[in-house]
């Protein structure tokens, strides 16, 4: 099979795993809110059948289209980030505002962005390398970009995700070009203002502590770690098998959404969490090939962009279930519950999808 169409099958796999999944890791919640097992699965399959959508629309539109409305999506992006911290317009949720109501969902900005910034820093890119102008420029530019949009998700707060967006940039710079040691001098850096901003808020400080003996914290900020390790090993090699996990009814906080991974390897034992990360990293792998192959400066970057974000999202999440780096909010794509973060992940696929299918068929 040809590139694209194990990228389509393999994103139809994962997609799919996740929705049907959510009507195992949040069945008791949904009944605890909604007093029906399958509310959250019933939401998922809506969100579901409009990414699948917007992925079919997608790779039937011609580049040009898409490529013509990366300035005013960006800057949309950029005014939602500002109007979710806006008190009775956004949805407040355990202390953070990173969601916007709309009449029948709500809509976390912040995945937005990963989409919209990744366009645009792409358009960047295409511009840079055409000229093969100075990357001091290039870096400039996205600065520009990248620090207004750091500090409005940091402010709302959501720092897993600013996190995941600066280092997928700085990644991002090594493709450029960008000599080595200048890289590694700025990145050490970015690096430890991550680390004071981390250090800042007590509760971010104490998972860091958690992470390094999470046992000696299980009744207070360890708690949720030691719950996750515990649904892994109680998976053993097969799993107790679907429904049949118990972190989920009640021990394991966000076991739907950010710690979805202990469930489904307590339910699916470590043969379906390693199953599950191979297509997933396949996909990554995909993407890759495939920006490998494209010849177009902006495909090409934007292809990278994709792979990148998608792929250190994924070794986030399921390092932090691990316990090997403290706990940061990151969801796994497409397993963890959340409707905005499949639509955007989905959208981000088939331009991907898009931009591969314009090369001639012969070098495909």
């Amino acid at each position: 099979m040809k590139d694209k169409k194990l990228l389509l099958l393999f994103t139809f796999l994962l997609s799919v795993t996740g929705t049907l999944f959510t009507a195992s890791s949040a069945a008791q919640l949904g009944i605890q809110l909604y007093s029906d097992p399958l509310s959250f699965f019933k939401h998922a399959l809506v969100y579901f059948f409009i990414g699948w959508s917007v992925f079919f629309i997608i790779i039937k539109l011609p580049s040009g289209h898409v490529k013509k409305y990366i300035d005013p999506l960006f800057y949309l992006s950029l005014i939602l980030l500002i109007v979710t911290l806006i008190p009775g317009i956004s949805h407040k949720i355990n202390g953070a505002r990173r969601w916007i109501n709309l009449i029948f969902i709500s809509f976390q900005t912040s995945e937005l962005i990963k989409l919209t910034l990744g366009l645009k820093i792409s358009k960047a890119a295409a511009f840079f390398l055409a000229l093969k102008s100075n990357i001091s420029g290039f870096i400039i530019q996205i600065s520009i970009y990248l620090i207004p949009i750091s500090i409005l998700i940091a402010m709302q707060p959501d720092y897993g995700s600013m996190a995941l967006i600066v280092t997928t940039v700085f990644l991002f710079l090594l493709y450029m070009g960008i000599n080595f040691r200048f890289w590694l001098s700025i990145t050490s850096i970015v690096f430890v203002i991550l680390i004071i901003g981390a250090l800042l808020a007590p509760y971010r400080l104490q998972r860091i502590t958690s992470n390094l003996n999470p046992w000696a914290h299980m009744q207070t900020t360890g708690y949720q770690i030691v719950q996750a390790l515990y649904g892994i090993g109680d998976g053993g090699f097969v799993g107790q098998g679907l429904g049949s996990g118990k972190q989920k009814l009640g021990y394991l906080p966000e076991a739907h959404t950010d710690f979805v991974y202990s469930v489904f390897s307590e339910e699916l034992g470590m043969v379906g969490g390693a199953t599950f990360l191979f297509i997933f990293l396949y996909v990554v792998f995909l993407l890759y090939k495939m920006a490998k192959k494209v010849t177009d400066p902006f495909d090409k970057s934007f292809i990278l962009w994709t792979a990148t974000i998608l792929g250190l999202q994924g070794f986030l999440n399921v390092f932090m279930v691990l316990n090997i780096i403290p706990v940061i909010g990151v969801p796994l794509p497409f397993l963890s519950y959340g409707g905005t973060s499949e639509i955007i992940n989905l959208t981000m696929i088939a331009l991907c999808y898009r931009f591969y299918s314009d090369l001639p068929r012969g070098l495909q």
